[in-house]
């Protein structure tokens, strides 16, 4: 048989549509093929989501290499240099763009299938807790009782509840078990334990001699507004796959 006798000549037929609403492309032919494009509005979220997803991971690696940079100075016993450089890795590195994975919108996760996503969600959170976790353990000996040390445990604690559940949705799958309300309870216990470990990084940035550290004064307000913003992202993209399937 010929090339020739092979192919199919399509026809488009015509774009249907609204502007606002998703347009379809029909050839026919041989075959019928209808191709769907998202909307204007869709395509429009796409974009502004991508964009404010790319400025978040510039707030994130502001923040943790700012404090990376401080714990190179050794101005902290070596233990507690350990805590802040593992908690903050995991707490404020890992465990963002691990949530940030799930949504299409992120640059990390755009092409991958939800399986994948799925899959580096949970790499990245088991890296994010098991460096957290060391990180806090490293800490229980040299800390003293404060606001930094009651909120960081809160978000530890959180954290490996949240992982505990995980793991069984992972390994179990929802279908085997009441699958919306234990994706609810995992939800709930990862943002809770990421507000609370921000909560600990915030309070981190106001010790003293972390100020006493930065060059430039008052420099680390910025630093907390950046970490506002990103957890309220964080946050948001949960809510934003909740809703659109994103």
């Amino acid at each position: 048989m010929d090339v020739a006798d092979r192919a199919c000549d399509l026809e488009c037929v015509g774009n249907k549509g609204k502007a606002e609403g998703p347009v379809t492309h029909e050839f026919v032919g041989p075959v019928r093929i209808v191709l769907v494009e998202l909307s204007a509005a869709d395509y429009r979220r796409k974009i502004w989501g991508s964009a404010v997803f790319t400025f978040i991971m510039m707030l994130i690696g502001v923040n943790v290499f700012t404090v990376f940079f401080f714990t190179l100075t050794f101005q902290l016993p070596l233990f507690m240099n350990l805590h802040v450089f593992l908690c903050t890795m995991g707490f404020q590195l890992f465990m963002p763009i691990g949530i940030l994975m799930f949504s299409p919108l992120f640059g990390g996760s755009m092409y991958l299938t939800p399986n994948d996503r799925t899959y580096q969600h949970f790499i990245l959170e088991i890296f994010a807790v098991s460096t957290g976790l060391a990180g806090t353990i490293l800490s229980l000996g040299h800390m003293k009782y404060s606001c930094h040390a009651v909120t960081g445990f809160i978000g530890t604690v959180l954290a490996v509840l949240a992982s505990l559940v995980g793991l069984i949705i992972y390994f179990i799958g929802p279908k085997n078990i009441d699958g919306q309300f234990i994706k609810e309870t995992h939800r709930y216990l990862a943002i809770s334990g990421f507000i609370f470990c921000t909560a600990c990084f915030i309070l981190g940035l106001l010790e003293k001699i972390f100020i006493k550290w930065i060059a430039i004064k008052n420099v680390h307000f910025i630093l907390i507004l950046f970490s506002v913003l990103y957890t309220l992202a964080a946050m948001m993209s949960t809510k934003l796959r909740t809703t659109y399937g994103t």
